[in-house]
C-alpha cells in the first residue's frame, strides 16, 4: 500500500514539472503616472514577456516602432471609437489614450500566431499603422484607432487560422508614400479574414483594397469577408485578384468614386444587402487587365443604392455575372443609369427595382449581347425606363432578351411590358 501511494505521489509530481508555467502580465507606463514600476516602454515587455503573456499599456505617448515576434496580447487603454467618436473626436490625449507614434514605417509590426492587438491610438507612421505577415495568422486587431498614417493597416494572413480585424476606428491615413490614402490596405498574401464591424472615414484612395491580383499577378487572396462595416465620407471597397469573399450588409454614405468597385481576376464573389448612398457609382465590375483577367461567377444582388452620381449598377468589359433584388433610385449625374451594361455580356438581371435615376432604368449599350433581362421594375426615369441600343435576333430586334419587365417607357417598343396592363 505504501509503495501504491508512492507511485501516486511521484506521478502527481511529474505531471506538476511538465504542466506548462501560467501567462503572465506585464504593465508598460511612459511616464511611471498611472502605473508606478511598470516598464518604460512596449518593445522592451515583448523582450522579457513569453508566448501567451499579455502586455498592458497604461495611457502615454510611445513614440517607437513596435516588433512583435511572439503569440501576445497587447492591450492599451483606449476605449471603442464608434460613431460620432470615430468621426469627429480628437484622440490625442496621453493621458486618457495609449497612443503609439511609430518611429520608422510602422506602428506595430505583427511577426506571430494569435497576435491580439487591441485598444491603441495608432498614428503619424511613415507607412502602414499597423503591419501583419502573410506568414502567420489566427491575428485579433479590434477596438484601435487607426489614423493619420501613410496607409491603415496593412493586412496580411496564411489562413491557417482566420485573422479578425473588428471594431476599429479607421481614419484620414493620407500621409504621403507607397499605398497612400488607404484604410486597409493588402498585396501580399490574404486568406480565412474577417473585416467587420469597423468605421472608416476620410481616406483619397480606398477604405478597403485587396490588389494582389492587380497587374496580372496571380490570385492570393481567398475566403474574405468585409461585413457590417460603416464608411462615413470615405472611398471604396476595392478587390483584385480574390477567390471567394463577400462584401455583405456595409453601409457607405457619401462614398468617392464607387461604393464597390471589382477591377479584375475575381472569382466567386458575392456583393449583397449593401447600403450606398449619395455617393458615386454604386457598384462597378470592370476587367481592368482584359480578357486574360476576367470576373467570374459574381453575384449582386439584395443592394440598395440610392443618391449621387454615376450609375446604380455598372458592368462594362465583363460577362457572365448575376445582379438580382436590388433597389435603386435617384442617381442623379448628368447621364446616371440605374443599371448600365457596357460591353457586357450574357449577364443575368432579374427582379431589380429601379427608379427615377437621370438617364435610364436599364441601359444596354450597343456592344452588349446575350442577357437575359427579365421582371425587373423600373418608373420615372428620366429618358427612357428601358433602353437597348444594340441589334441582334433577340427581342425586338436587339441583341438581348427581356421578359415580363414591367415599366412605362422604352426605346424600342416590345422591350418591356407597360406597367398597369396585368
Amino acid at each position: 500500500m505504501r509503495r501504491f501511494f508512492g507511485l501516486i505521489a511521484a506521478a502527481c509530481g511529474a505531471l506538476a514539472l511538465t504542466a506548462p508555467a501560467t501567462a503572465a502580465t506585464w504593465r508598460v507606463d511612459d511616464d511611471m503616472q498611472q502605473c508606478p514600476g511598470a516598464l518604460p516602454s512596449i518593445n522592451a515587455a515583448v523582450v522579457v514577456a513569453m508566448p501567451g503573456d499579455t502586455i498592458l499599456v497604461c495611457p502615454g505617448l510611445y513614440n517607437e516602432t513596435v516588433q512583435v515576434p511572439k503569440t501576445l496580447t497587447l492591450r492599451g487603454s483606449t476605449p471603442p471609437f464608434h460613431g460620432n467618436r470615430c468621426l469627429n473626436e480628437p484622440a490625442a490625449d496621453p493621458t486618457k489614450y495609449s497612443i503609439v507614434t511609430g518611429l520608422a514605417i510602422h506602428g506595430f509590426n505583427l511577426l506571430a500566431n494569435d497576435i491580439v492587438l487591441e485598444g491603441f491610438v495608432v498614428r503619424q507612421t511613415g507607412g502602414p499603422a499597423i503591419q501583419t505577415s502573410p506568414i502567420f495568422s489566427g491575428y485579433l486587431v479590434e477596438k484601435n484607432v487607426v489614423e493619420n498614417s501613410t496607409f491603415g493597416i496593412y493586412l496580411q494572413s496564411s489562413g491557417v487560422e482566420t485573422t479578425r480585424v473588428t471594431g476599429n476606428c479607421i481614419r484620414d491615413n493620407n500621409q504621403p508614400g507607397s499605398a497612400s490614402g488607404n484604410g486597409i490596405y493588402s498585396d501580399a498574401g490574404l486568406h480565412d479574414a474577417r473585416i467587420e464591424h469597423n468605421w472608416f472615414t476620410g481616406h483619397t484612395s480606398a477604405a478597403m483594397v485587396l490588389a494582389a491580383g492587380s497587374g496580372g499577378v496571380p490570385p492570393d487572396q481567398e475566403d474574405i469577408v468585409f461585413a457590417h462595416n460603416r464608411l462615413i465620407d470615405d472611398s471604396s471597397i476595392v478587390l483584385f485578384g480574390t477567390t471567394r469573399a463577400q462584401i455583405i450588409h456595409n453601409y457607405s454614405l457619401r462614398h468617392a468614386g464607387s461604393g464597390v468597385f471589382l477591377g479584375g481576376a475575381n472569382t466567386d464573389i458575392k456583393v449583397a444587402h449593401n447600403q450606398l448612398l449619395q455617393g458615386g457609382t454604386g457598384i462597378s465590375v470592370l476587367n481592368a487587365f482584359g480578357a486574360g483577367n476576367p470576373n467570374v461567377d459574381l453575384v449582386i444582388e439584395r443592394n440598395r443604392i440610392a443618391g449621387g452620381v454615376g450609375n446604380g449598377i455598372s458592368l462594362t468589359g465583363t460577362s457572365g455575372h448575376v445582379v438580382r433584388y436590388n433597389s435603386i433610385e435617384r442617381k442623379a449625374g448628368p447621364t446616371s443609369d440605374g443599371i448600365r451594361l457596357n460591353n457586357a455580356n450574357n449577364n443575368k438581371l432579374f427582379k431589380n427595382h429601379s427608379n427615377r435615376n437621370t438617364s435610364d432604368g436599364i441601359h444596354v449599350l450597343a456592344n452588349s449581347a446575350g442577357n437575359w433581362i427579365n421582371g425587373n421594375h423600373m418608373s420615372r426615369n428620366g429618358e427612357h425606363d428601358c433602353h437597348d441600343d444594340s441589334v441582334g435576333p433577340g427581342t425586338a430586334g436587339t441583341a438581348n432578351i427581356w421578359r415580363k419587365n414591367h415599366a412605362r417607357t422604352e426605346n424600342r417598343p416590345g422591350l418591356c411590358k407597360k406597367r398597369g396592363r396585368g
